[in-house]
């Protein structure tokens, strides 16, 4: 189950309903549901208690616009790079550098220390606060 505090209009969430491979994109939050359109069906909800997040896979990360680099793998932000690795199941943001302001030293600028985030709407969320921009999967809500 995901906090309701943790979710916001926009991000990826898997229903245990559908497919194996599909997602949904969250449309609105209200009480315990979520709204969200499947297909051609809009208006949809689903009890928040039943959705599940979304772990982040490096095929996951490609699709949302991230680059392979080496180990890592950095952000499609032109404002701001993230740099992301994975240790034990758990993905860590090691580095963000904000591009617009000089002066910033590389490897001190952590956002989190110990277990970050492990689910594309936490990815999502971070993504969000930074730029302001959505991070959206590509390829027609199917996580394969």
């Amino acid at each position: 189950m995901i906090a309701k505090e943790e979710l916001r209009i926009g991000n990826h969430v898997k229903f245990p309903y559908q497919k194996d491979n599909e997602y949904l994109v969250i449309e609105g939050i209200k009480d315990d549901y979520i709204y969200y359109s499947a297909r051609s069906v809009s208006n949809m909800n689903a009890p928040l208690d039943a959705i599940e997040p979304i772990p982040i896979t490096e095929d996951l990360l490609l699709r949302l616009g991230f680059e392979k680099d080496g180990e890592s793998y950095n952000s499609p932000s032109d404002e701001f790079d993230i740099i992301l690795h994975q240790n034990e199941g758990m993905w860590t943001a090691s580095n963000v550098f904000i591009n617009s302001i000089q002066g910033i030293s590389s490897g001190e600028n952590f956002v989190c220390m110990g277990d970050c985030f492990k689910y594309i709407h936490q990815l999502q969320n971070l993504y969000f606060a930074l730029t302001g921009q959505e991070l959206t999967l590509t390829n027609n809500n199917e996580l394969t």
